[in-house]
């Protein structure tokens, strides 16, 4: 039994005889232990703990007083309730004395954290999976650790680089089995792609699958359930591989016995932008069962103008996903390329939002003899400043757009998960980014519809737009045309610079004459 007053009087006797031989403040300095004498010590662990993690020259001693006169000597003790250590501070209390459990507790604390930080597994599912992606913690597979077992002798080796980590990261499907229904054959051989590229497995049959990736507009009651199967929509597997790990199934669950009701909101003609609603509700525009023709065509000007708003709106957040990714070091597109395709939305948005403003002022407050010509009258001048130079560059920035997306599979995956939400209606991008190219000839239609009331001034200046944009196409067609045709010329080396004549001799080439003899001949 250990008499605890007998440990406190022993650990105050050492105390006071140490602090009366060097004074307070020497005592309470921290000291670096080189020389350790084991007193009547069998713990061979902690002997070696001192040696090789510590470098200490150890010595073992019965009772140790034959080393009381080095100062340098710490005198170590398995415990101070004993006779080996009684006898000791008898002889020697102003000794330096140390008890094993500080030094096991010690190199304890210096071992590496034992924090779990890493996931080893074989399937990209499961509780522990799903909680390891929530955290931002990296899942590897099995082959991590065999590789980190053959460089077990490397001390350069760094098991946790971000090199090893990639190498062996576990792959957005890994081992999953999915069953893909109810989609056209070109979107289901796309999805169908993208999961085996992604390391996921296709399977003939539900019953056979982990995961059933089914359009929900579609009847499911027929397919075969298995418990544990999860039901998603196909934005789960663009969101998928868009962030590189397999997305929460949760967020995009359909359940079979509700498919319909489930993913309503996903169920919108792909040309409905309108929002009829929204007319009513935000400006409280009464409409009575007469309207006159007037009137009629204004309110739909408002409306067509207020999705077209909003279908731009959409085209920004695009840009904007695409700008977070690209300053969060894992770039879909060059920043120069996003420029080129959506940098020239947002000027298009503000002209229409002040058209917009207006036309509601009008309609808030309609009366039968109001100039609604004249608000795209005052709006010309922006109109043609935003206008010309998106028709300019818009052939480029779609064929840019078509050929980053059929060779970056990770931003046809972005691209894909966007076009699936809600707020797209099943509008495609390439839909959206068309839409300033048909809205003028589409306001002119409508303008049109009114034409006893509407000034020709206002469509022949809006059918003017429309020309002066498709004339700038236009020239910049035959002037691309003409740079190729400059190329495939025989002889004509490429540089920077280039200058094309404005007049020039034309002379009949045949297999006897090739353009550099022509040359030679003119000169002469």
């Amino acid at each position: 039994m250990i008499d605890i007053n007998t440990r406190k009087q022993s650990t105050q006797k050492i105390r006071q005889a140490k602090m009366s031989e060097v004074g307070p403040e020497e005592f309470a300095k921290k000291k670096k232990v080189k020389k350790v004498c084991a007193v009547d010590f069998s713990d061979n662990t902690v002997l070696e703990m001192l040696e090789k993690y510590y470098g200490c020259d150890v010595t073992c001693s019965k009772y140790g007083t034959e080393f009381c006169d080095d100062k340098d000597m710490v005198f170590l003790f398995e415990d101070f309730d004993n006779e080996a250590f009684n006898n000791f501070i008898s002889v020697s209390p102003a000794s330096s004395v140390l008890g094993a459990a500080i030094v096991k507790i010690r190199r304890r604390h210096e071992l590496p954290d034992a924090t779990t930080s890493l996931l080893i597994t074989t399937q990209a599912k499961g509780k522990a999976f799903r909680q390891f992606v929530a955290l931002g913690q990296s899942v590897v597979l099995p082959s991590w650790l065999l590789e980190c077992w053959e460089h077990r002798n490397d001390e350069a080796f760094t098991p946790l680089s971000e090199n090893m980590i990639t190498k062996h990261r576990i792959g957005v499907f890994e081992n999953l089995r999915v069953f893909v229904h109810g989609f056209s054959q070109a979107e289901e051989e796309d999805i169908k792609k993208h999961i085996a590229d992604n390391r996921g497995f296709i399977v003939d049959s539900s019953s056979k699958a982990t995961h059933c990736v089914v359009n929900a507009l579609r009847d499911l009651d027929n397919l075969g359930f298995s418990p544990g199967q999860r039901f998603v929509t196909n934005e789960w597997v663009w969101t998928s591989i868009n962030i590189q790990y397999c997305a929460n199934e949760d967020t995009y669950s359909v359940e079979r016995s509700k498919a319909g009701q489930s993913l309503s909101d996903h169920i919108h003609d792909k040309s409905s932008f309108s929002i009829t609603d929204r007319v009513s509700s935000e400006g409280n525009i009464a409409k009575t069962a007469k309207l006159s023709r007037s009137h009629q065509v204004c309110i739909e000007i408002y409306e067509t103008d207020v999705s077209y708003v909003n279908a731009l709106k959409l085209l920004l957040e695009v840009k904007h996903g695409l700008e977070q990714a690209a300053e969060s070091g894992c770039p879909l597109m060059q920043k120069s390329e996003i420029a080129l395709i959506f940098g020239k939305i947002s000027p298009i948005i503000k002209v229409h939002e002040a058209i917009i403003s207006r036309l509601k002022q009008i309609l808030d407050n309609w009366k039968s003899d109001v100039e609604v010509a004249q608000t795209w009258i005052d709006a010309h001048d922006d109109l043609n400043r935003v206008y010309v130079p998106y028709s300019n560059t818009y052939d480029t920035a779609g064929e840019k757009l078509n050929w980053a997306d059929r060779t970056n599979p990770r931003l046809h995956a972005f691209i894909r998960a966007k076009e699936c939400k809600s707020n797209f209606k099943r509008n495609t991008l390439q839909d959206l980014l068309i839409r300033p190219v048909q809205r003028m000839p589409t306001l002119i239609v409508l303008l049109k519809a009114d034409s006893v009331r509407i000034d020709d001034a206002t469509v022949v200046g809006d059918e003017e737009e429309v020309g002066r944009a498709n004339e700038v196409r236009a020239q910049n067609d035959n002037f691309i045309e003409q740079l190729n045709f400059f190329n495939e010329v025989e002889d004509v080396p490429i540089c920077k610079v280039r200058v094309l004549p404005n007049s020039g001799t034309v002379g009949r080439l045949d297999r006897r004459t090739s353009f550099s003899n022509m040359m030679t001949s003119k000169k002469q």
